[in-house]
């Protein structure tokens, strides 16, 4: 027997030793039992972990209950309490937990409604659209104003308070009001009329939620959303079916894209960008997106990159499309608009050649990509007596390339270079050597 209550000696002490693991924490519901509590002000609560929280009361946390009616109680070790409350009206209890590591205060997560007939604090939806669930109620801007009625159901024999709230929750152009209410023993009903402005800018619609806040006198309550439906028309965006930026030589190089508004807007449009491959891919444009519209502006840019080379090629397309990232948009175009990455480098070849002085070499200009209509490429070269420029020569509309033959006199190095419109051109160098005199005269 001795052996039996030291072990359990040991194992309590083990367990007081240990406590607390863990300072508290304020992660907790104040819960209390569904329904009217009954009979009248004998209310048990209980703290409910959050969700994920992982922190239970302690055996030796110490758990002091503010009732919100001037009285408090302090258990140990315990997440539940029984109070009784002597007065029907709506309390708001906080919960402070102690131990050696620290502190922490739970605030009610709603309203404690102590009454044995609680009365019913909401709305009236007349004809909601469904769209809305059947909580709320929608008007026109251009209406001049909207009612609201607040309606009590239930116990009717005392007074009850609140305060009504008209709460826009960040939405542009959308009222805000706070009004306190007191309904009167038997009072069942209350309208509130809200002003509505009406303006000549798109706003797009507007939400307000709308319910009761700090009620008093025992009441439960409900609440509901106001929709402000607008009626100025919503602007188009238009932008260019198809657009031609410049590719560059190397790196990145920015290209704008510009779009109209038809008409102002009284919010931010903020758009995206999808983008659909061609003959470019993504390896050839990056970070394309949409400069954010401000409030009055009609004009707005899609901005992007376009990684650079040195190489004669066709020029390339991918496709771009405007979309809305939120309701606060005006309409965009239907169709995508087709951008075309213009090539802009031409090359002489080959690169390198070396041939002997007396001969000629053929040189081709690769321009990569044709031009619409004929262009009369010009020529240059460091060392005209080793090599000299190439007569002008034109390029015909559809064609890429061409070719000049041209002379070598004398020995040296000579870079030939070539001007076109809109290229950059890579220019060839040719070595040219002696030739050998034979004893006939002629030169090989």
């Amino acid at each position: 027997m001795r052996s039996f209550l030291g072990i359990l000696f040991f194992i309590a002490a083990e367990v007081y030793a240990a406590c607390p693991a863990t300072p508290p924490n304020d992660q907790f519901f104040i819960t209390q039992p569904t329904g009217c509590p009954c009979p009248n002000g004998l209310v048990p609560m209980k703290l409910s972990p959050v969700p994920g929280n992982g922190y239970a009361i302690q055996p030796c946390d110490s758990v002091t209950w503010d009732f919100d009616d001037g009285t408090s109680e302090t258990v140990t070790g315990s997440d539940s309490i029984t109070h009784w409350y002597p007065n029907p009206d709506n309390y708001t209890p906080r919960v402070t937990i102690t131990n050696a590591l620290g502190s922490a205060t739970v605030k009610l997560n709603g309203t404690f409604v102590i009454a044995t007939h609680p009365a019913f604090l909401g709305f009236a939806f007349p004809g909601s659209p469904a769209i809305c669930g059947g909580n709320c109620i929608e008007a026109y801007e251009n209406s001049g104003s909207v009612t609201i009625t607040a309606t009590r159901k239930g116990d009717l024999t005392r007074i009850v308070t609140v305060d009504f709230v008209l709460d826009a929750y960040g939405t542009p152009g959308a009222p805000s009001m706070r009004v306190p209410l007191t309904f009167g023993p038997s009072e069942t009903a209350k309208d509130l009329t809200i002003p509505l402005t009406d303006d000549d800018i798109y706003f797009g619609k507007r939400y307000n939620y709308f319910y009761f806040t700090s009620p008093r006198g025992g009441a439960q309550v409900a609440g509901g959303l106001l929709e402000v439906l607008e009626d100025d028309p919503r602007p188009l965006l238009t932008m260019a079916s198809h657009v031609f930026v410049r590719e560059g030589d190397s790196g990145l190089t920015k290209f704008e894209i510009p779009f109209r508004i038809s008409a102002p807007m009284a919010v931010n449009f903020v758009g995206a960008v999808s983008v659909m491959e061609g003959t470019a891919t993504r390896s050839d444009f990056q970070r394309i997106s949409v400069r954010t519209v401000l409030p009055g502006e009609r004009s707005g840019n899609i901005v992007g990159w376009i990684r650079g080379d040195r190489r004669p090629e066709a020029d390339e397309t991918f496709t771009l499309k405007v979309t809305a990232t939120s309701q606060y948009a005006p309409t965009l175009p239907d169709t995508p608009t087709l951008v075309t990455i213009l090539n802009d480098d031409a090359e002489l070849t080959p690169a390198s050649a070396t041939v002997m002085a007396g001969t000629s070499i053929t040189l081709t200009l690769d321009v990569g990509s044709p031009y619409a209509t004929p262009v009369t490429a010009w020529f240059t070269s460091s060392a005209e007596a080793v090599v000299a420029a190439p007569a002008p020569v034109t390029i015909p509309a559809g064609a890429t390339s061409v070719q000049v033959t041209i002379p070598t006199p004398s020995a040296g190095t000579a870079s030939i270079g070539a001007i076109v419109p809109d290229r950059t051109v890579q220019p060839a160098v040719v070595t040219v050597r002696p030739g050998r005199r034979h004893a006939t005269g002629m030169v090989e």
